[in-house]
């Protein structure tokens, strides 16, 4: 019976993986960026994906949080996320709260013209139901790439060089990941934003503990994290997920890597592929879905 349903759903693997339809294809700001700023925006998008339309998410959201990052790796200046400066990409919303915005203009963006209402001369908005735990997400993040010349793949690619023989590579760069940008968020208000330089104090305390796990304690804080929170970083499974399968995504991490001189032959196979944890809201996974699955067995035969 097992091997009938893994059939089944092997089928919907290849249904949900083999059209690129099904992706959330980012509205970029612009056409030409970097491979890297491209994989980094989707980490931001997947960051805010929480509890609102993937839609808004991925091509308003993603149109500001593209700018972000190109504007951070160009100038290398983490206070573009200090409220309501000239050159800030977070600022006050009128309401009391907060909304990351474009430096650039809508211009010609089909998407963001057609589908939201934007007019040409609009600057984008992007409120994201939590926004204030992933701004720190967002803001604790940079900090840390700040050692990695702003690169995702540069942080993942030392993390690949540390443990490429070990038979669990993808779940150690998964908690890399968790380190990175989920670990001690907490639970922040909406008012903590404003004090820029108090959250940049807590975000420097914060990069000294996660380098410290990094470097001296991984194999004790990696057995802690699989015992339990490894189940609950569905966010951070996702975006993972799509630079190992995603047509799209795929092929700019391929080539990240290959830019950070790191050997991509074994890192691309089934046995990296088994240590994946799938959402479970991804598969539709609820009694009706199971049970159809179960039931749809007993009648048919293969």
């Amino acid at each position: 019976m097992l091997t009938e349903i893994f059939k089944i759903i092997s089928f919907y693997d290849k249904a949900r993986w083999n059209s690129i339809s099904n992706y959330n294809l980012i509205n970029f700001y612009k056409a030409v960026l970097d491979d890297d700023t491209k994989l980094l925006t989707h980490w931001l998008c997947y960051i805010s994906d929480r509890q609102m339309a993937f839609g808004r998410i991925w091509e308003v959201g993603g149109f500001v949080f593209s700018e972000l990052v190109s504007n951070l790796k160009e100038n290398k200046n983490i206070e573009i996320l200090k409220p309501n400066l000239v050159n800030s990409f977070i600022n006050t919303n009128g309401n009391g709260g907060y909304a990351f915005t474009s430096k650039s203009k809508v211009n010609n963006n089909t998407i963001l013209l057609k589908s939201y209402g934007y007019k040409e001369d609009d600057i984008a908005k992007f409120t994201p139901r939590y926004y204030p735990s992933d701004y720190y997400s967002i803001l604790f993040t940079f900090d840390i790439l700040s050692e990695y010349n702003y690169s995702l793949t540069r942080y993942i690619a030392d993390q690949i060089s540390k443990y490429k023989e070990k038979d669990d590579l993808i779940q150690r760069i998964l908690f890399s990941l968790y380190l990175l940008t989920y670990y001690e968020i907490g639970q922040p208000r909406k008012t903590d934003i404003a004090d820029f330089d108090e959250n940049i104090k807590k975000a420097k305390i914060r990069t000294k503990k996660v380098k410290t796990i990094l470097n001296n304690s991984f194999e004790k804080e990696f057995e802690n994290f699989k015992k339990d929170t490894i189940f609950n970083q569905k966010r951070a499974w996702c975006s993972l997920r799509d630079f190992f399968k995603s047509p799209e995504f795929n092929k700019y991490f391929r080539k990240s890597l290959q830019y950070e001189n790191v050997e991509t032959a074994q890192l691309f196979t089934l046995k990296s592929f088994q240590q994946f944890e799938l959402p479970g809201d991804v598969w539709n996974n609820n009694p009706k879905f199971r049970n159809w699955i179960i039931e749809r067995k007993r009648k048919v035969r293969f």
